[in-house]
């Protein structure tokens, strides 16, 4: 006879399997199929969910997880067994741009220093992220792991939410979506991780809170939906309009109930507060929370000309500290609103037609598509026409779930009008063309695909294609409860615990040859390649990376200089990442494998900065060592 406790303790089998699946070697193939593939992939993923749910097994609820899982460690499994590299992400491991600022400081915050790079307008997640370094012990591959687990586990519970309560059709379409738009990010150290798993407990927390007619969950809700649009800043209307909809929901005698109204605003304060909290903590000087915004405003009262646009056309706000470009932008906006507020009218517009136009790689459903490969021309995928229709199809089905439930659904109706006025009076200040396929959207990711999802069980009811039904049974309630106050709890106290607990390591005096610096390092399992002479690309698996696949795969990089330098390092070095302990620098470390009797260890090396190559926002110091003790 089966126990709670046992039944309780099925739910390490998902999470088992994936750690199986991600430590073997599996056929690169494979993996980089569910990573940069598009018809075979949603066909397969769309059925093998339908299957799952439909077939009875005992257990289900397990074997569903475990399916889940293990679809969404296949593109991580994929990167780790190719080595592949893509232009945030090198050899399948080491994080570059967004993602290598964002690892970089964590780091500083590790050494007691302050952040000074992406992670000042995203200090939530860099600094559960130097929480996740340390329970690692700097294994990358683990953290990623553990972000993945993270995600995967909030789609599981509300998909499970959704099959229980609408109908199994529903649940896969979820699903399925959510790993197009989740795929890219795998293994990638970036905010989304966590803005979309935030963004999923809210919407599973609203249709239970909203289902049952309790109001905690609906405050769950707003409270997770807050955390998560502070990690990955995208849709804020949406919070108010959530408070708006409660005070409409929860009315008891009258037409609008003022304290859970209230309530719900403070449910979305709390979010800010902590925010603000980690930032006082963590962020040095006098930089304002969000300052990346102005430059978003600037490119929209400027006709839409995006982000960048102000780098262009006033490349002298280099020379300024970051309050002072905040003040010197937003002094120029205010100008440009009155001077020609023709152009500001033009952005929007631009913002809207983006996002409403399913056509474009970059509107609301912008994700469905190859993977990076697709987007950044790499490779020929084909007929992209072919992906377009795909995109206007799940259009019509948006329409349609959102039309229903207007029209036939009147106990949602205001939620879902109040959902999308959120959404879309978010638009214009979250410019499609700056949100890269939808990337500034990952909180929201999940109440748009909702709808498409809702649309296909409409559809195929109308037409009764399929004899449809809901799941019999939904995780236990303490599974999303737990989950989310872990989530919440970790996300706020990890930062400031790191902040309080670090110090700058204590180290023993030492020199080097003229010519020649001094470094301290740790090289942990996890953290580093070896690029092997003859290693052929069939038998890629990280560690191990052969010269030529390396070589090649560095040409998917957006920065020559750093394709350029990489291009020239030779075989038989390990690659690793981490910081110089005596300055608290993070540095692309070159080793000759023949200094190393053994690889994993705390080391005193000297050698030579060879070049500070890649991107402005995050610039890479690669150094090449001549000696280790």
């Amino acid at each position: 006879m089966q126990t709670p406790h046992f039944h309780k303790l099925l739910y390490l089998v998902p999470i088992s399997s994936v750690f199986i699946l991600m430590l073997i070697p599996f056929p690169q193939q494979i993996g980089l199929s569910f990573r940069y593939g598009f018809t075979t992939t949603i066909v397969f993923t769309f059925i093998l969910l339908a299957l799952v749910y439909f077939l009875k097994v005992k257990n289900g609820l397990i074997a569903r997880a475990s399916i889940l899982f293990l679809l969404f460690a296949m593109p991580l499994s994929g990167l780790w067994n190719s080595g592949a590299s893509e232009p945030s992400l090198v050899s399948g491991l080491f994080p570059y741009s967004d993602a290598g600022a964002y690892y970089s400081d964590s780091w500083r915050l590790l050494s007691g220093l302050k952040f000074q790079s992406s992670a000042i307008n995203r200090p939530m997640f860099s600094g559960v992220l130097s929480g996740l370094i340390t329970v690692t012990n700097q294994n990358i591959q683990a953290i990623s792991a553990i972000l993945l687990l993270v995600t995967a586990w909030s789609v599981f519970l509300v998909s499970e939410e959704l099959a229980n309560s609408e109908g199994i059709f529903v649940a896969v379409l979820f699903s399925t979506l959510v790993f197009l738009f989740y795929r890219r990010f795998v293994g990638l150290l970036q905010t989304e991780h966590l803005g979309l798993a935030f963004g999923l407990l809210s919407l599973a927390m609203l249709i239970r809170g909203h289902k049952r007619n309790e109001p905690n969950w609906v405050l769950g809700s707003l409270l997770t939906l807050s955390f998560g649009l502070n990690i990955r800043a995208g849709t804020m209307f949406l919070l108010p309009a959530l408070a708006v909809w409660m005070g409409f929901r929860f009315q008891g005698t009258g037409r609008f109930s003022w304290k859970y109204f209230i309530w719900g605003l403070m449910a979305c304060a709390l979010g800010f507060l902590v925010n603000m909290i980690i930032f006082k903590v963590a962020v040095s000087g006098n930089s304002p929370l969000f300052a990346n915004f102005i430059y978003t405003l600037y490119g929209i009262v400027r006709g839409g000309g995006g982000y960048t646009l102000i780098y262009r056309e006033h490349p002298e706000i280099f020379t300024f500290t970051k309050p002072e470009q905040v003040t010197y932008v937003l002094n120029i906006v205010v100008q440009s609103m009155r001077s020609d507020p023709g152009l500001f009218i033009q952005g929007v517009i631009r913002a809207y037609t983006g996002f409403l136009d399913p056509g474009r790689n970059y509107g609301m459903f912008g994700f469905v598509n190859p993977g990076e490969e697709y987007i950044y021309a790499l490779h020929d995928y084909g007929n992209v026409v072919f992906y377009r229709w795909v995109r206007y199809g799940l259009a019509l089905l948006c329409s349609i779930g959102f039309l229903h439930k207007v029209i036939r659904q009147k106990n949602e109706r205001l939620l879902v009008i109040l959902i999308w006025a959120g959404l879309l009076l978010s638009v214009m200040f979250v410019p499609p063309g700056d949100a890269d396929r939808m990337r500034a959207y990952a909180t929201s990711i999940p109440f748009i695909v909702w709808f498409p999802s809702s649309g296909l069980h409409i559809f195929i009811n109308h037409f009764k294609i399929f004899h449809q039904k809901t799941s019999e049974k939904c995780p236990p309630s303490e599974l999303l409860k737990w989950t989310a106050a872990v989530l919440v709890l970790v996300t706020f106290l990890t930062p400031l615990l790191v902040s309080w607990l670090a110090k700058k390591p204590v180290l023993p005096e030492a020199s080097c040859p003229d010519g020649q610096s001094s470094y301290y390092i740790n090289i942990r399992k996890g953290s580093y390649i070896v690029i092997h002479k003859n290693l052929p690309k069939e038998s890629t698996h990280l560690p191990d990376i052969g010269h030529n696949t390396f070589n090649l795969n560095i040409h998917n990089l957006p920065d020559s200089s750093m394709v350029s330098f990489l291009d020239t390092v030779p075989a038989n070095n390990l690659l690793t990442v981490t910081i110089n302990r005596a300055t608290s620098n993070l540095h692309w470390f070159f080793i000759p494998v023949d200094l190393l009797e053994r690889i994993e260890g705390d080391y005193f090396t000297c050698g030579q900065l060879k070049a500070k190559a890649g991107l402005p926002i995050s610039p890479v110091m690669i150094t090449y060592v001549e000696k280790l003790e």
